[in-house]
């Protein structure tokens, strides 16, 4: 259900043109539909057209990643389509002091994957890995949690030993390798964020390797909507 009120708060826009957004929204049979008394959200994707259409009913602008962000949160969601919804968070309407990189495609030498998303914010020097798993019962939380066994011993081996090419030596150079051409948009998105976050490749490792480290499991029940 989306209501002017949520959306709202989401957008941080005036009434006014929280409702004008809803109502052009409304009139795009591709985005939402009606059931009953409430709107619905059918195809969380926003065409050129309807991103003008939107622009001109909002007095005070909207912020498009905030927008899609909350339509593709109404949907249900795997955890790739969930984990590429924090690239959205890296716009400058977002908390300016956060970065956040989707690593989930990123594997390490053994198939090792360090983490979903990293979250990092150079003014409180730290860093958030966030690991991601749909479902919560014995076989979603034996994988969650082997998966941070692993990336805590990969961080503390690169952090104590010194190794020829680190983890983050390895992520670095694997989110932004070129000449890739069938690369996905979520790849060219990681590769432009984190290049456009950090000076280069020794600034990310020192950065990243600096900072204190923090291991968040994120699991959700999977008979509700989403992640």
């Amino acid at each position: 259900e989306i209501t002017v009120k949520n959306l709202e708060e989401l957008l941080k826009t005036s009434s006014n043109s929280t409702k004008q957004i809803l109502k052009a929204l409304k009139d795009s049979c591709t985005i939402c539909e009606r059931s009953d008394k409430l709107m619905l959200v059918k195809n969380p994707y926003i065409t050129i057209t309807q991103v003008i259409q939107i622009k001109e009913a909002s007095e005070d602008g909207v912020c498009f990643p905030r927008l899609i962000q909350f339509l593709r949160r109404h949907v249900p969601m795997d955890e790739g389509p969930y984990n590429e919804l924090y690239h959205l968070s890296n716009c400058s309407c977002h908390n300016p002091d956060w970065t956040f990189l989707v690593l989930d495609r990123i594997l390490l030498a053994g198939g090792v994957e360090i983490c979903d998303v990293l979250a990092y914010n150079e003014q409180k020097n730290i860093s958030y890995l966030l690991h991601v798993k749909k479902g919560a019962d014995a076989s979603p939380a034996r994988a969650v949690s082997s998966q941070v066994r692993v990336s805590i011993e990969e961080v503390v081996r690169s952090l104590t030993i010194d190794q020829k090419y680190n983890i983050f030596e390895q992520i670095y150079e694997s989110a932004t390798v070129n000449g890739n051409v069938n690369k996905k948009i979520h790849e060219w998105t990681l590769c432009e964020v984190i290049k456009a976050k950090f000076e280069s490749k020794d600034d990310f490792v020192m950065k990243i390797k600096k900072s204190h480290f923090v291991i968040c499991m994120a699991v959700s029940d999977p008979t509700k909507r989403g992640v």
